[in-house]
């Protein structure tokens, strides 16, 4: 803390104070404003992603891709000309299969059928009344029609709406008594059944009633639908192509799916909680894998649980903690780099190029690509720097200066820590207070308050206003000194599940993490930088107002930074002497004083007359 003997240093500052007090001001008198819900953007991953943890059920037509997932009770839906995976609620018990009709998923489980419209976003479960035939016992589709079969031979073709198409309403063929697996293509059904021992492939025109037979000799399983020559078989499990007309064999791949659909030339497989996406080559030789659409991984195109987030030197640090990895990506398409580690990232913090780490028991300090040193302490929870590094821990807040980790001051109920980009102070969340410290370790008697129980992250904007992050939304603040106003919430709403977990501001762009592993955007109304005038080249300094000199009669704490107006705050050390402008336009019971370069208001109750006595002794002017 300054002590002021100069009276050379005060005159430079009288200039700006007048305008610091009329813009202080106008910023308490803010109205806050209505801010409607915000579609995040998906950032990373950037394509091939969905949310199914356990996929149990695919399907595929030409506009569709349907994946059902039993544990979650949640159908995904991609479409080919929509960016992004829509997610519906279907709580079914014992779905058995999953297909696409037109624009619906339809499901068979054992309490009957029930269908999804996926071009609503809102849509539900409907229940799906087949009236014919009287005894279904086998159902397919070629994405377009549905196909309802009994074993005694009768068959119905329904459209998207479930209703009786093509003129095949519950007739009867001989072909498709007795156990079958079939496939369909407008009113041409195609056969496995078997006939006097022998596996047979039968195409059959239900429009004139012609049929072939194919003696095939295979244990076909289950078949899916492919293009005007092919369709794709299990066969032991395994998948074949065979020749859509005569049944024979084009094709036999390793691949062992615990699901699988097609259409085209596209086969979409599940295996192990994994959809695959392989294409047929055209001369029907082999089967190459095209992509895989996961939530997680670990390669350069996933995360798995990223944890934490920040942004430095043009890139995010992203911990990626079941990958045990700091993953770093510049929002291309893929991660530029990971560096390993031996244990779970949870929490990150940085100093230009430098970067800290939260581990269990421990934080690292990553210089580059060097580990440079390691810190034991247990149960951080999360981290934040400014002139050095500040620990959140579960009883209170820690500091590591010097290569030591020492403690500030207790803390009840802490959730996350905080501070602006080029602030002064540092924001500590807790479930009913957020806590300003200033730079000498002092909290500042602020009175920050509110219910921000289940809060899971804290960004600070360039005002030095709080934005508080909940699962499913942001809550954005005015600081007002002595108290707080909810400015603005944003319903964090998109395509896709989101649970966030931490976030990081750059400028009015909240980054955040997701439980689903994914990094998303969203915009909000905050304050940059850019609103702010700098700091220096002040102008010729004018006298407006007298000054005195005061003295604190107790730690008190000066409110409103001068030149950019940010509502940051410091300490002012008791019985210490501070020019005070007491003509200044400042609040009601506050006066503007200085110290350490800047102007603030203070309070007057803090402040009492201080005695001057003239200086003596020979001085040199080191400065005009």
């Amino acid at each position: 803390m300054r002590k002021f003997s100069y009276k050379s240093k005060y005159i430079f500052l009288i200039a700006v104070a007048l305008l610091v007090a009329i813009v202080f001001l106008t910023l308490l008198t803010d109205t806050p404003t209505a801010y409607a819900d915000s579609t995040y953007d998906v950032v990373f991953p950037s394509s091939g992603y969905f949310q199914a943890e356990h996929p149990t059920l695919i399907a595929a037509n030409a506009d569709y891709l349907f994946i059902y997932d039993a544990t979650q009770n949640l159908l995904y839906s991609r479409s080919n000309t929509a960016v992004g995976t829509k997610v519906f609620p279907a709580a079914l018990n014992d779905a058995t299969q999953l297909f696409a009709v037109g624009n619906k998923a339809f499901f068979v489980t054992g309490a009957g059928y029930f269908s999804i419209d996926v071009t609503s976003n809102n849509a539900v479960l409907q229940a799906v009344n087949l009236p014919t035939p009287d005894d279904i016992t086998y159902i397919t589709t070629d994405g377009t029609y549905l196909y309802a079969v009994s074993s005694w031979g009768y068959v119905t073709i329904y459209d998207a709406d479930f209703n009786a198409a093509l003129g095949q309403n519950n007739v009867r063929n001989l072909a498709l008594t007795g156990d079958h697996v079939l496939l369909g293509n407008s009113d041409v059904l195609y056969i496995f059944n078997t006939k006097y021992g022998d596996t047979l492939y039968t195409v059959l025109n239900l429009g004139n009633g012609e049929s072939n037979e194919h003696v095939v000799n295979m244990n076909a399983q289950a078949a899916s639908i492919g293009d005007d020559a092919i369709i794709f078989v299990s066969v032991g499990g395994q998948i074949a192509v065979l020749d859509k007309q005569t049944g024979a064999s084009l094709l036999a791949s390793e691949i062992q799916p615990d699901a699988f659909s097609s259409y085209g030339r596209n086969l979409f497989t599940i295996k192990d909680d994994v959809v695959n996406i392989y294409t047929l080559s055209q001369d029907n030789t082999s089967l190459t894998l095209a992509s895989s659409l996961r939530m997680t991984g670990n390669d350069a195109k996933h995360f798995d649980l990223p944890l934490a987030i920040e942004k430095m030197s043009g890139k995010f640090a992203i911990a990626d903690s079941r990958n045990n990895r700091i993953a770093y990506y510049d929002a291309s398409s893929e991660l530029l780099s990971a560096f390993a580690l031996e244990s779970s990232p949870h929490a990150l913090a940085h100093d230009g190029d430098v970067l800290y780490i939260a581990v269990e028991n421990q934080i690292l300090k990553l210089t580059g690509i060097y580990l440079e040193q390691r810190y034991d302490v247990t149960d951080v929870i999360d981290l934040a720097y400014l002139d050095k590094l500040y620990i959140l821990k579960a009883d209170g807040i820690y500091t590591l200066a010097s290569g030591e980790i020492g403690k500030l001051f207790d803390v009840q109920n802490p959730l996350a820590i905080s501070a602006a980009f080029q602030g002064s102070n540092v924001f500590v969340l807790t479930d009913d207070e957020i806590i300003v410290i200033d730079k000498n370790g002092n909290k500042l008697p602020t009175s920050l308050t509110g219910n921000f129980a289940g809060a899971k992250a804290l960004s600070v904007d360039y005002g030095g206003n709080p934005v508080v992050a909940y699962e499913n939304k942001i809550e954005v603040y005015t600081n007002q000194i002595a108290s707080l106003s909810l400015k603005n919430t944003v319903n964090i709403d998109g395509d896709l599940r989101t649970t966030l977990n931490s976030c990081a501001l750059d400028w009015s762009t909240l980054y955040f993490t997701t439980n689903e592993s994914f990094v998303g955007k969203v915009t909000l109304d905050v304050e940059t930088q850019e609103l702010y005038p700098d700091a220096g080249g002040q102008g010729e300094a004018i006298f407006v107002f007298p000054y005195s000199f005061k003295k604190a009669t107790d730690l008190t704490t000066a409110y409103i930074l001068p030149f950019d107006k940010r509502k940051e705050g410091i300490s002012f050390a008791s019985d210490e002497t501070y020019i005070v402008f007491e003509g200044a336009n400042a609040p009601d019971g506050y006066w503007l004083a200085y110290n350490a370069g800047y102007v603030f208001f203070v309070p007057q109750n803090a402040f009492e007359n201080a005695a001057t006595q003239a200086l003596s002794g020979e001085y040199v002017s080191t400065k005009e």
